[in-house]
Parts: structure tokens; C-alpha cells; sequence
């Protein structure tokens, strides 16, 4: 095994051991050749693997779980929500994105007959130790938030975690706080897995700043509602529940529900966006040959448009807009003779002056469809694909 592990790690750059070897916390002094580098990998790696595998986040645990039940060196389709993967960035699975579109994994046979006799119970010994819970409070805080200081965070996180510095240790310590957090002007962030740009609504906040001050605590039930079904967010009791049966109606697995959700959740944070605030109704549009009348078609709009004004958005410090009466998003419908869809042109838009802090929209449901080369309807300029398109799966 130590042969195929050094011929294996052999492959690596120097820059790519060296990452392994800080993100397991394997110490050295000086700066090494390559051939010892991958001397102390294969070690690391090789000789304790259930050591390293228990510094691994849930979703990458999972993740080698699954790559295993569907069989080593093969090609898989991954599902990548935005959503940090260390087993890609640590180069212990092998990954295919050229397409654009779909990204392929395979596990390799060396890394596989390593792991394969431990994963299942580290997952399980991680899971009963509450290590997976408190990684999920962790990022259901910042989902909750979006971005948010660091000093901030941690007192929020001290808050929620009741004072108990144990878990608090071990939260931050966790590699995926290390991947979540960025500077912008001079101060340190921590921000959700699902932020792409901290600049971006640490600056739309401030549209909201004379209003809101301070950010809303959360409770411990709150986080882990919001770090639920890692590596997605489906934030919610009441109305997620009654989104997801209307998931369920229109013929979604529970699976691709969670994933609908989290869409919607995602979109929801930009409502004030006419493209994003569309988006939140695709999983309905998309199955309207499946609705039978136009008054179930509206239930199921208003029922996420109801989702969407219950959820905290980060531009409101962890308020939702029922909360604050802001960012709400109101829904005007006009039912026509014939059950269809309505297409953007029998719709109205009311958009609010700059400056303005309560922002209603009333909009008509039917996404029109743009090519991800053409011009995002915007008028950017840019390509829909490199612009609102950007998030909008």
C-alpha cells in the first residue's frame, strides 16, 4: 500500500503537498524537498487513517461514502452545490469539470481500499459525539447572516453554544471556518458557504443601516434549521415544511426537494432582483404540465413566496422581511381564461427609487428562457451566464 500511496503522491506539485500537510496540521521545519514531502504524506496518510479522516468536514465524509458505494475508479456524476469540497482542494479524489455543466468525480482505487474499512464508522462515531451537530450550528449561523464580522460571529457563536468553550474550540477549529472567511476594506469576515462576494453585502447592507443596527440573535434551534442538510440549505419549519409538500405534489423526490429548497432560500436573500425573485418559482414553471388548475397553480406560489418572506436575508442582519417589513416580496397574479403560465410582458414591475428601505414588488410568474450566451436581460452587458445567470441553476 505504501508503494502505490508514494507513487500515488508522487504526482502532486510541491505547492499540493505542502496544502495537504498544513490542512492535517503535520508540522515541519524549513523548507523541504518534494521527496520528503511525499515521504511524510504517505505517512500521514497511510498510517493512521482514521486519524485524518475524522478531521474531515461531513460533506466530504459522506461524499467518500457515496464515491464508494458506487464504486472506486469509475466516473460519477457530482452533485456540487456551492459548497467547499476538501477532498477536490486535498486532490484525494480525482475531479473532471471541463463541462462546465457536469462535474465528474472518481475515486481512485489507492485512496478507496485505504478508507473503505473505516469511513462508515467514523461517520457514525462523529455523528454520536455531536461533532456533525455542532459543525451544522456553525454553518447555520453564518447561512442565517450571510457575512458578518468575525468578531461578531464568534460572539453570536458564544451565545448560541451556550458559553461552552469545548464546543467552541472545536467550531472553530473545524477546516471549513478557515475556508469561510475573506477581508474586505480592512476587516475580517466570516461568511456562508453559499456567499461568493462579501463586498457585495457588506455594501447593500448599508442601504438598511439607519433602520437596522444590530444584528438579531439567533437561537440554537434557528442554526441548526439553517445548517440542516449539509451540504444544502433548506432553512425552516413552518413554511419550508409547506414548501416541501408542494415540492412533493409536483412530483419531486425528497432529495431533489431539498435542493429545490435550497434554491429558493438562495434566491430568496435577492428578491429586490427581478431575476433572482423569478428563479425562486422555476420548480414551478418547470412542472406546470402537472398543475391542473390555476388556482392550485397560485397556491403554490403564494406558498413560496410566504417561504421566501419568512427566511432571515442577510441584508437585514439575520431579520426576515415579516420581521422587518423590508425586502417583501408581494405577488399579483391575474388569472386568464386559460390555465398558462404569464410571460414577463403581461406583468408589472414596481421598482422602488435608490435609497428606498421597504421594497415591494408585484410581478407576474413565468420565467422566460435565456441562452447562457446571450445578454443577461439586465442590461449588464455581460452574458447571462456570467452575470445573473451566475446562481440562478
Amino acid at each position: 500500500m505504501n508503494t502505490d500511496l508514494h507513487q500515488y503522491f508522487n504526482y502532486y506539485r510541491k505547492p499540493e503537498l505542502e496544502f495537504l500537510l498544513r490542512f492535517f496540521h503535520v508540522d515541519y521545519v524549513g523548507k523541504p524537498k518534494k521527496e520528503e514531502l511525499v515521504r511524510m504524506a504517505v505517512e500521514l496518510i497511510g498510517n493512521d487513517p482514521v486519524s485524518w479522516l475524522f478531521k474531515l468536514p461531513e460533506r466530504d465524509l459522506r461524499l467518500l461514502a457515496s464515491l464508494l458505494e458506487k464504486g472506486d475508479s469509475i466516473w460519477h456524476e457530482l452533485d456540487e452545490p456551492d459548497f467547499p469540497c476538501f477532498l477536490d482542494s486535498l486532490r484525494l479524489i480525482i475531479v473532471d469539470d471541463i463541462n462546465p455543466l457536469h462535474t465528474r468525480v472518481m475515486l481512485p482505487f489507492t485512496i478507496a481500499n485505504l478508507v473503505s474499512p473505516f469511513i462508515l464508522d467514523v461517520i457514525k462515531d462523529k455523528e454520536s459525539m455531536g461533532l456533525f451537530e455542532e459543525e451544522r450550528i456553525t454553518v447555520g449561523i453564518l447561512n442565517i447572516y450571510g457575512a458578518i464580522p468575525h468578531d461578531d460571529f464568534i460572539k453570536l457563536l458564544l451565545e448560541v453554544m451556550d458559553n461552552d468553550e469545548e464546543r467552541i474550540l472545536r467550531a472553530i477549529r473545524n477546516p471549513i471556518l478557515a475556508h469561510l472567511q475573506g477581508e474586505y476594506k480592512g476587516k475580517w469576515y466570516t461568511h456562508s458557504p453559499y456567499v461568493y462576494d462579501v463586498g457585495l453585502i457588506v455594501e447593500n447592507r448599508k442601504a438598511f443601516s439607519r433602520k437596522i443596527r444590530k444584528y438579531l440573535p439567533c437561537t440554537i434551534e434557528q442554526a441548526k434549521a439553517a445548517g440542516a442538510h449539509i451540504p444544502y440549505c433548506a432553512y425552516g419549519s413552518g413554511e419550508a415544511a409547506e414548501v416541501m409538500k408542494v415540492l412533493e405534489e409536483l412530483g419531486y423526490s425528497e432529495a431533489e426537494a431539498i435542493k429545490e429548497l435550497n434554491k429558493i432560500w438562495f434566491n430568496s436573500q435577492f428578491a429586490s432582483d427581478e431575476a433572482y425573485a423569478e428563479a425562486m418559482f422555476n420548480c414551478v414553471n418547470e412542472r406546470m404540465d402537472d398543475i391542473p388548475s390555476f388556482a392550485l397553480y397560485r397556491q403554490y406560489i403564494d406558498t413560496i413566496a410566504a417561504y421566501s418572506n419568512s427566511v432571515p436575508k442577510w441584508l437585514l442582519k439575520g431579520r426576515s422581511s415579516n420581521e422587518s417589513n423590508m425586502l417583501k416580496l408581494l405577488i399579483k397574479v391575474e388569472e386568464s381564461d386559460e390555465f398558462e403560465p404569464l410571460s414577463l410582458d403581461q406583468s408589472e414591475y414596481s421598482i422602488p427609487e435608490s435609497g428606498t428601505l421597504e421594497q415591494f414588488y408585484k410581478m407576474g410568474i413565468g420565467v422566460r428562457h435565456v441562452h447562457p450566451e446571450d445578454p443577461c436581460p439586465c442590461g449588464s452587458g455581460l452574458s447571462y451566464k456570467n452575470c445573473h445567470g451566475r446562481k440562478l441553476n
